[in-house]
């Protein structure tokens, strides 16, 4: 669904990433793994058009991207769900899911997909009229994987989802991602958790210094001896 060829992108003139090149398979959970400073984040923000690639090609099921802005990525289909939740903290929580609903082909389903959010996170029915920002942290955050959603998305990309939330809250949302996985949406992760989200990922990744230094199925690197020692403390 998503191929990623020799992409550099940085920040004016400090380069972050260097030749990347990876795919993400239809219907998988992928999983992007490395240490603070690698370059996840920024490869994120360059899938989503929000920083301009320097060289190489993000093709997303079978259309150059090179020239697409950010919009019309969520149109085609490809939304972000940006480290930091970044909700909007004085609407409410179904102010919030409505404004996700940016797509034509989401608006004609608005009342049903925002009963489809309730139904996958709860918890937000019962805040619906809830401004955002006063939300708990895990709260504010699968409001910014529903809201995300409301775009009828076929690739989600998650930065850090579980960045900041207690331990079963945050296992609580990975059993989520499996559950929009199954739900027919194709997910891209990135996370500081990685155990946890190698546990749950098909296929992974691992970034270093802005360069894929390791790759293959998510169990084969859960168990690399290298893996395990640099980023598990085993």
């Amino acid at each position: 669904m998503l191929e990623i060829a020799d992409l550099s992108a940085g920040y004016g003139e400090v380069g972050v990433l260097d030749a990347v090149s990876l795919d993400v398979a239809r219907d998988s959970i992928t999983a992007l793994v490395g240490s603070n400073g690698a370059g996840k984040t920024t490869l994120m923000r360059s899938v989503a058009g929000l920083l301009p690639e320097t060289a190489g090609a993000i093709v997303f099921d079978g259309a150059d991207l090179a020239r697409a802005a950010p919009h019309d990525r969520v149109g085609r289909g490809l939304c972000l769900v940006p480290e930091g939740r970044l909700i909007f903290p004085a609407f409410s929580v179904e102010e919030n899911l409505r404004i996700g609903a940016i797509t034509p082909h989401a608006r004609p389903r608005l009342a049903a997909r925002i009963e489809e959010m309730y139904a996958l996170f709860p918890i937000l029915k019962q805040r619906r009229r809830q401004a955002g920002g006063t939300l708990s942290g895990g709260e504010q955050q699968m409001l910014a994987i529903a809201r995300g959603l409301m775009a009828c998305p076929r690739l989600l990309l998650l930065d850090e989802p579980s960045l900041g939330l207690a331990p079963a809250v945050a296992q609580s949302l990975f059993e989520t991602i499996v559950r929009i996985r199954g739900g027919g949406v194709t997910v891209f992760i990135v996370e500081q958790d990685i155990r946890s989200t190698l546990e749950i990922a098909d296929s992974a990744y691992v970034l270093e210094n802005g360069r894929v230094v390791m790759q293959g199925t998510a169990a084969e690197l859960l168990e690399d001896p290298q893996v395990r020692q640099a980023y598990l403390g085993l």
